[in-house]
């Protein structure tokens, strides 16, 4: 099969085909399958090349909604499929990550989330960070009472001194629902 990789690739060198040994978000197996390509398969060549790697027992994805984790290199998908679907992914200074691999660099994460109205992962942990829970289940969406505003939230504690970090609790298709962890300033615990 490696032999079949390697022609594939010779093959589509110009094109924008990419291998994928695995995928890291959930609810996406191989189910016996030998790896993934994914491409743009509405092109007349890449119609015959994916029929033969179906054949061959390769999975075929869509490269404009796959790309790869930066520390595992499995697929991780970046477009929705449904209204409950959440990113299994989040980014690094350097690269976006699988939430597998994503506790790796949860201080890097951190800084780049905290302070800002952007909901960390519901998966990532914040065990030994120095954040506690603050406020849980805050809503924000379409219907009445689903108005917590993070950038209000986010003046309110920082003009007493503590970080803000949002962390995910749940999606839909009309509201989220999320949690504040706040962190003094100074280091300190907080009060």
């Amino acid at each position: 099969m490696r032999l079949a990789c390697k022609l594939m690739f010779d093959i589509t060198q110009d094109l924008d085909v990419r291998y994928y040994e695995d995928y890291a978000e959930p609810g996406y197996f191989l189910r016996g399958k030998l790896g993934i390509f994914a491409a743009d398969w509405n092109l007349p060549i890449m119609k015959r090349i994916g029929d033969i790697l179906e054949k061959l027992g390769y999975v075929l994805d869509w490269s404009d909604e796959l790309t790869d984790c930066g520390e595992c290199y499995r697929a991780i998908r970046t477009c929705a499929d449904c209204y409950q679907w959440e990113p299994y992914f989040t980014e690094t200074k350097n690269s976006l990550v699988c939430l597998d691999c994503a506790n790796d660099y949860i201080e890097e994460i951190i800084e780049i989330y905290k302070n800002r109205a952007r909901l960390l992962p519901s998966v990532l942990s914040l065990d030994d960070t120095g954040y506690e829970l603050s406020e849980a289940s805050l809503e924000s969406g379409f219907h009445q009472g689903m108005d917590a505003n993070p950038k209000e939230i986010i003046k309110r504690y920082n003009s007493i001194g503590y970080d803000v970090l949002f962390r995910r609790e749940d999606t839909s298709q009309f509201y989220v629902t999320f949690d504040v962890y706040i962190k003094s300033m100074t280091g300190e615990g907080n009060e």
